[in-house]
């Protein structure tokens, strides 16, 4: 009796396992729920979604929000892309038993919003669809385009097919870590105006010809 009371003073959990006929469950429960805390190299993380516009994307953007009861600055670089996780090293709760070790992380989940005339690749590439009637695209020479840019000018050369892609060079989405921009693929949809009889008639003139 003295050997287990000494043992139940030591380690007062020590018989947990044997309580109640409960062979030992309890006791494993217990270990395995405030061990692995105790184990932890650092606190618990965080975990935030965050959606945000296209422009915001494009160009970067600085937030603030809050969490718990803390308010917090986040600081996304241009070139930021939906489903991309972003880690606030230090920044998420403290270890549960142990100060002297490193609090957990807040980790930001992106979510942008779509934009239908600027289909983003994996390689960072931007496709546009421009639609213009098809002569335009046949007779070619320069015509100004709306980019997230803003305008800008395009050769379409002569007898060029409709459906062509052109390609602007670094007008594209940026890479978040080097900055460097993909291209800017310019499709080119053709359209079909009404006509009227007298240009029908000169439309099959010239077919014939």
């Amino acid at each position: 009796k003295r050997q287990q009371y000494d043992a139940m003073q030591s380690n007062p959990f020590a018989n947990f396992g044997n309580m109640g006929g409960m062979d030992g469950n309890f006791g494993d429960l217990f270990n395995q729920m405030f061990g692995q805390q105790r184990q932890q190299s650092k606190g618990n993380d965080l975990r935030v979604q965050m959606h945000i516009s296209f422009s915001e994307a494009f160009y970067g953007c600085t937030k603030v929000f809050n969490i718990d009861g803390r308010p917090i600055t986040l600081g996304i670089r241009p070139g930021a892309k939906s489903n991309q996780k972003l880690i606030l090293r230090g920044q998420g709760q403290a270890h549960p038993f142990n100060s002297q070790l490193p609090n957990g992380d807040i980790i930001v989940e992106l979510s942008v919003e779509l934009n239908s005339e600027n289909i983003i690749d994996p390689q960072n590439n931007i496709w546009r669809d421009i639609s213009m009637p098809w002569y335009d695209i046949m007779i070619g020479g320069k015509v100004s385009i709306s980019t997230i840019d803003g305008a800008v000018s395009i050769n379409i050369p002569k007898n060029t097919k409709p459906g062509k892609v052109l390609r602007l060079k670094e007008r594209g989405w940026p890479d978040y870590n080097t900055g460097v921009r993909g291209n800017l693929m310019v499709k080119l949809i053709p359209t079909y105006p009404d006509l009227n009889d007298e240009q029908l008639e000169y439309i099959k003139k010239v077919q014939i010809k």
